[in-house]
């Protein structure tokens, strides 16, 4: 959706915050779906090639139209030549047989990747579709038992409070049993 005026994105950064990526997002109330994206192969913009950045005085600039020697706004070519394969067309075609080989590289190798380095942690999906935690709980389930474990520690705890309470209260009945008992006595052997 690209209103006059306004932005268009094709993609968006999670925020920090985010320990989870959602199954979805709402952009200006309209729902999108949310996918990892795997970035494209660093291509140096000064001399063309792939697997590197630009670096200074460490390649000669290359014309991206025609992999010359020189600047692209210096030379007049119309001939098209690629840095990377040689075939006519820029150095940054994304078909580029090069370009979509790297690509394919670090999109298996971004299935290995350890999603923590990204600073991301994804959620496995199940079958069903419904998000689960590392260990195959759902959300609900994870929320449901650990209700289930707090109402049952808090009854745990009810129940060692009442036990204690009730031997306090015996405690005492025992002590004052024991007292009227002395007092009892004391004054029956004061009647004799």
């Amino acid at each position: 959706m690209n209103v006059e005026g306004s932005r268009s994105w094709n993609s968006i950064s999670p925020p920090l915050c985010w320990d989870t990526l959602p199954e979805h997002i709402y952009v200006a109330n309209v729902r999108s779906p949310v996918h990892l994206k795997t970035p494209g192969p660093l291509r140096c913009y000064k001399c063309g090639r792939l697997n590197h950045i630009r670096v200074p005085r460490r390649h000669a600039t290359r014309c991206e139209r025609s992999a010359g020697d020189h600047d692209e706004a210096d030379g007049n070519e119309s001939q098209l030549k690629c840095a990377n394969c040689q075939q006519d067309h820029k150095f940054s075609f994304p078909q580029c047989p090069p370009w979509q080989k790297e690509k394919k590289v670090l999109m298996e190798a971004g299935a290995k990747i350890q999603l923590k380095q990204a600073g991301i942690e994804l959620l496995a999906t199940r079958n069903d579709g419904r998000q689960t935690g590392t260990d195959g709980r759902t959300y609900a389930q994870t929320a449901t038992n650990n209700k289930t474990q707090q109402a049952q520690q808090t009854s745990a705890n009810n129940k060692k409070q009442h036990n204690k309470i009730a031997q306090q209260h015996n405690n005492i009945a025992q002590q004052m049993s024991a007292n009227n008992k002395k007092q009892h006595n004391k004054h029956a052997k004061q009647g004799n």
